[in-house]
């Protein structure tokens, strides 16, 4: 070995101690990056002719450890604490990534830095992709019942009528075969046989039902007499029925009739609603999207889909924290399953960075920098010698 190879053998010191630092400050730089995963650099020897011939820098790893979660507060943020992918199609390539930032653009569920679409998993297990654009709004449902409840008290006398005038109306508010809202306000009235007759009035005071109410001596709804019909006019030729029920036979849980006094009357609409419109969307832990509307009714029309992959060295790097694979992956799955992991919705995941590690390896770097530098200032040194020494016979 002569002394040009070991000026040769410090300069690859420097050019693989430059790699390395090059790396660890990518790893240190993007800290703050959701869903990053840092690299680690490898090296390896140089020996082509047996003697030593230096060092190389030989190329990196991704470490795919989990980071750690954090709430954001923004309903499409997701975070996974597991081992799945997010999977995005931008323009016709899959790509995969564990940063779930996301967000609605025209009604689609896309990636904020390429602007990818973020695909779910369908009932039969194709790939979707996550648009609510056909579900801005929830229809209207006719209502087809009624419950009557509170205590209609055995002791009142015949011609008696709940509630007194004094009191405020019983209402109760239903929609129509076609959607629209009706006000019904339900009055009773004792009978000599001891029995109640219920009536229910329209707005306009129109008399749109009555029936004959029966108690047994307990107290409790007799068959036969425990419902009424309450028919509404829409047109000359449409009506819609709605049955308006105490409760069943032998129950206390609805309309009752014991000697207390009158108390509690009221009237519940068991279904039916109006139209919504589209109020709000959050995802749940196994990745679904709910759609609350204004009318109460919450759907769930989709499933985040999660991609796991058994090789993860097949994981080609790419910037934004993205990833694309050299084949499919080996498992595409909802979050509900173990494979893939869970999904916080309204978080997102960390980088997997170590500040304490990455400046650990800085140091060393920094120590194998210098004593490159200092086997480099020495063979100067001894080659300067020998051509002053050469020069000087």
């Amino acid at each position: 070995m002569s002394l040009l190879s070991v000026v040769g053998n410090s300069l690859s010191g420097f050019k693989a101690f430059t790699r390395k630092l090059d790396n660890l400050s990518h790893n240190v730089a993007n800290m703050n990056s959701p869903g990053f995963k840092k690299q680690d650099s490898f090296f390896r020897e140089l020996n082509d002719n047996g003697l030593g011939d230096g060092v190389r820098f030989s190329g990196t790893k991704t470490h795919f450890t989990q980071g750690d979660v954090f709430s954001t507060g923004q309903n499409t943020d997701l975070a996974i604490e597991g081992d799945g992918f997010f999977i995005i199609e931008n323009e016709g390539d899959f790509l995969y990534t564990r940063a779930g930032q996301f967000t609605f653009v025209d009604d689609l569920l896309v990636d904020t830095t390429t602007g990818g679409a973020i695909l779910g998993l369908s009932e039969t297990g194709e790939l979707q992709e996550i648009s609510t654009s056909e579900w801005q709004s929830s229809t209207f449902s006719p209502t087809t019942e009624v419950s009557l409840s509170g205590n209609l008290s055995s002791l009142s006398a015949a011609d008696t009528e709940f509630p007194l005038s004094s009191d405020p109306p019983i209402t109760v508010d239903v929609y129509d075969s076609v959607g629209t809202l009706h006000s019904l306000t339900i009055k009773y009235r004792k009978e000599a046989s001891g029995d109640w007759t219920a009536e229910v009035h329209d707005s306009n005071n129109n008399l749109v039902g009555s029936g004959l109410l029966g108690f047994t001596s307990a107290g409790s709804p007799i068959a036969g007499a425990n419902e009424l019909l309450v028919q509404l006019q829409l047109s000359d030729n449409l009506t819609h029925d709605i049955t308006f029920k105490i409760g069943e036979p032998g129950e206390f849980d609805g309309l009752t009739s014991f000697p207390s006094q009158t108390a509690n009357l009221s009237a519940l609409s068991v279904d039916g609603r109006g139209e919504g419109v589209l109020q709000s969307t959050e995802f749940n832990s196994d990745g679904s999207l709910v759609l609350t509307y204004t009318n109460g009714v919450v759907e769930e029309p989709f499933t985040i889909a999660l991609a796991n992959f058994v090789d993860l060295s097949s994981l080609e790097v790419l910037s934004n924290s993205l990833f694309k694979a050299e084949n499919s992956p080996d498992v595409i799955a909802t979050a509900d399953e173990p494979i893939v992991g869970s999904i916080r919705s309204s978080s997102l995941e960390r980088s997997n960075v170590d500040v304490t590690d990455e400046f650990s390896e800085i140091i060393i770097i920094q120590r194998g920098y210098q004593a490159c530098s200092q086997v480099l200032t020495v063979s100067n040194q001894m080659i300067e010698e020998l051509y002053n020494s050469s020069k000087g016979g």
